[in-house]
């Protein structure tokens, strides 16, 4: 009887170490990580804190911010003053260019500065690129609607004599070679001086253009600029070309 109650005892005994052995070789997450609390629960934390999370500028980031914003206004202002886009509405212009196409009007090439203040001036205008020269293409206001904006090349300027024979323009006597003119127009229209600060313009379409042939000479106030460039259609992109008689 002694024997059975000893043996007992050691085997309670042997198994109780063992179970002590296997509970040190056991991993527990939560004896690595006590703070370890799933991520199921990780994410519902995640998410109310994102709820609760405010987003604020510092007065450091908001100054920045503005100083970012006001330095593009200066560029947008800066670069409109020197050049604007348009887009080519109707044909009149035709073959030179064609509807929808797309192009920059150099604004700063006709500028005229205020030298009046200038002790030593000898004269009102100051003109540094120069005045408007004959087969330049211009961009204008339009004289009976200021709103609406028009292109053409300008055939004669102040001083000179125009005048339309049988379709062919004629400046001071002698018929220009207009080479962009695919479709001639046959009218004609008296001899006329150029007055000061005027210019005839008419568009390359003689058949299909609103211009000076109607409505007479276009005012230098109404000028806005020459067109310089053309980045539409891209297989056109590039510098347009003004023509020298």
């Amino acid at each position: 009887m002694n024997y059975d109650l000893n043996e007992e005892k050691r085997t309670a005994t042997s198994e109780k170490h063992e179970l002590n052995n296997h509970s040190e070789n056991t991993y527990s997450e939560s004896n690595h990580y006590p703070n370890h609390i799933g991520l199921e629960s990780e994410n519902l934390l995640f998410e109310k804190s994102q709820k609760t999370k405010r987003f604020f500028y510092s007065p450091r980031q908001l100054s920045e911010t503005l100083e970012i914003v006001a330095l593009a206004l200066i560029i947008f202002l800066g670069v409109r003053g020197i050049a604007q886009n348009f887009i080519v509405s109707g044909e009149s212009m035709s073959p030179t260019f064609q509807p929808n196409q797309l192009l920059i009007a150099n604004r700063l090439a006709y500028i005229n500065i205020d030298i009046t203040w200038m002790p030593w001036h000898t004269g009102s205008q100051w003109q540094p690129f120069g005045n408007p020269e004959q087969g330049e293409i211009i961009v204008f206001a339009f004289p009976g609607d200021t709103e609406r904006d028009f292109l053409k090349r300008i055939l004669a300027v102040p001083g000179q004599t125009i005048e339309i024979r049988n379709g062919t323009i004629f400046v001071d006597n002698q018929a220009l070679n207009e080479p962009y003119v695919t479709d001639p127009w046959f009218g004609t229209m008296p001899s006329q001086i150029v007055p000061p600060n005027n210019f005839f313009v008419v568009g390359d379409n003689r058949r299909n253009s609103f211009d000076s042939r109607s409505w007479g000479m276009l005012e230098k106030d109404l000028l806005i600029g020459r067109a310089d460039f053309r980045y539409w259609p891209l297989k056109e992109l590039g510098f347009i070309e003004h023509h020298e008689y």
